[in-house]
């Protein structure tokens, strides 16, 4: 045997001899269990007794514990005939008069609406109203929009309602004569509101003003107004008030009002 193998084999011999026999192994585990719960005396009882009976691991972690905890938890209640129903331990009778419950409140409310819209309601902001009356409380907010809303143009102002009425006066014998509402059909958040106006013909001014003046193409989209002018803006207060044009006359009304505030400030220099 050669000097390396001999020294090998004394190292094993040595080595073996002072490695401790499996009873020793578990008497130094049990050693080492009771040496952490008397270092821990904030432990709780029951943490205390499982770390002892070697059913928590020395070194776990937090949510390991919670686990082993929740398991243990669990089995007992299962052995006491109860289920988990949404976060709770309950028997199953007490889950099914749960679920009965809920069953007859939703059975209620279809109830409710369908009483409703047999009479001829619907929901309509936490009330019950009629179709019409829903249509006349968003008309009603859709005027109030317009007749207050102001429209800022270089330091001048001035509400819808009123740019839509000067627009008017470029039609011979401009009568208001209603509002009409309707939903976006490209925008199911915004209205579309038009004021109308019976008219018997585009001004005499804007006719035989020259094609520099006035556009012949904005003639004829004029002409198109008679004898029914509508001005429709399109209303958006879903995150924050805007109205907008939505069609040529509300665009043409705001061209004309630029222009007279641009007339003015010329004036003014």
């Amino acid at each position: 045997m050669k000097i390396w193998q001999l020294l090998v084999l004394v190292l094993f011999i040595l080595i073996a001899g002072c490695a401790p026999m499996p009873q020793q192994l578990q008497q130094a585990e049990v050693e080492r269990r009771q040496a952490y719960v008397a270092a821990h005396p904030t432990l709780d009882e029951i943490t205390k007794n499982r770390i002892l009976q070697g059913k928590i691991a020395i070194g776990m972690t937090s949510e390991e514990i919670a686990e082993e905890k929740e398991a243990k938890y669990a089995a007992l209640m299962r052995a006491k005939g109860l289920i988990k129903f949404e976060g709770k331990w309950m028997t199953p009778d007490q889950k099914m008069a749960i679920q009965k419950e809920r069953q007859r409140q939703r059975e209620e409310r279809e109830r409710y609406v369908a009483e409703q819209r047999a009479k001829g309601l619907i929901k309509y902001k936490g009330k019950s109203i009629t179709k019409e009356e829903k249509e006349k409380q968003i008309l009603d907010k859709a005027i109030s929009y317009i007749e207050t809303t102001k429209y800022i143009y270089r330091g001048a102002s001035e509400t819808y309602l009123r740019i839509s009425i000067i627009y008017s006066f470029s039609y011979e014998n401009p009568e208001f004569i209603g509002w009409e509402i309707t939903p976006d059909p490209d925008n199911p958040a915004a209205t579309l509101v038009t004021m109308k106006f019976s008219t018997t013909g585009v001004s005499y001014l804007i006719l035989t003003a020259s094609s520099s003046q006035v556009n012949n193409s904005i003639k004829e989209k004029m002409k198109k107004a008679v004898p029914l002018l509508r001005i429709t803006w399109r209303i958006n207060d879903l995150t924050g008030l805007t109205i907008t044009p939505y069609n040529f006359y509300a665009e043409d009304a705001l061209t004309i009002y630029k222009d007279v505030i641009n007339g003015l400030l010329k004036i003014a220099k």
